[in-house]
């Protein structure tokens, strides 16, 4: 929670009050409607236990739903990089990621990113494929339209491939054997490979995310 909150603190003080200021909205247009309706307002109706659940007490009951999905994410990618190699990540050049910092609306979340083969990479873990941890390439698609895109896009199929990135996936059950070096080797053949394929590396992108490294 600690680090939930030293990430997000100031993300979630305007969400709190604008989810707040709606609750109200809603209390006085239906204690307005209560008012002018035939019945009136019911003799027992506490309009402030009313407005402490919908303005109070809810908004912060949602936020703390938002607090332990991001809390489990955080907890699963964790355990992922806690086995063998990828608690060693550092040692091939990845550092600590901080996304969706430009995006004001969503949470900062913590992971995992290095440059290999010029290729931007970032890891991410499913919360559904929890033992799956994925190494993320940013690409630029190449030219290529109907069919011909169609028909890459299915043989990338089982490495994801989208208009904006292709990845490469380890099952952590399965990396017994795997070594940090054979880690590296793999992902800069893959980033070799996708280079072939004519999938640049965005370099625009990378400019932009090398100030959100985490060095420390």
């Amino acid at each position: 929670m600690k680090k939930f909150l030293q990430l997000n603190w100031s993300r979630l003080i305007l969400p709190y009050l604008f989810t707040g200021l709606i609750f109200l909205a809603m209390v006085l247009i239906i204690e307005r409607s209560l008012y002018y309706s035939e019945e009136g307002i019911p003799d027992d109706f506490n309009f402030t236990y009313f407005v402490l659940f919908l303005v109070v007490l809810l908004p912060l009951f949602l936020l703390i739903i938002v607090a332990f999905e991001w809390l489990y994410k955080h907890r699963v990618r964790e355990k992922a990089f806690s086995i063998e190699p990828f608690n060693k990540l550092e040692e091939i050049g990845f550092s600590k990621l901080y996304i969706n910092q430009l995006n004001k609306m969503a949470l900062i979340e913590e992971t995992k990113c290095a440059k290999i083969g010029g290729y931007f990479v970032s890891c991410f873990v499913e919360k559904e494929k929890t033992k799956r941890l994925e190494f993320r390439f940013d690409i630029d698609f190449p030219k290529i339209y109907g069919k011909e895109a169609s028909n890459l896009l299915k043989e990338y199929k089982e490495q994801n491939l989208s208009y904006a990135s292709i990845s490469l996936f380890y099952n952590t059950k399965e990396t017994k054997n795997l070594t940090i070096a054979d880690l590296k080797t793999d992902l800069e053949n893959f980033a070799i490979s996708i280079k072939e394929k004519g999938f640049e590396p965005i370099i625009l992108k990378i400019k932009l995310r090398e100030s959100w490294y985490d060095f420390s």
